[in-house]
């Protein structure tokens, strides 16, 4: 179910972006793994800095 939204949602805004909806695409998802890691490698040397890891 959940996958469908996010699929109709793509195809819709795919539609809307015109001759370089390619590029922005690609640009997009870029752009959001690079935030997704940026905040995974962020936590990590949070916890890695205070310790936190030992208590969990």
């Amino acid at each position: 179910m959940k996958f469908d939204k996010l699929k109709e949602f793509r195809q819709a805004a795919y539609k809307h972006l015109g001759k370089a909806h390619d590029a922005t695409f690609e640009l997009t998802d870029a752009l959001l793994r690079y935030s997704t890691m940026y905040m995974i490698c962020r936590v990590r040397q949070y916890t890695d800095n205070y310790g936190l890891t030992e208590r969990i």
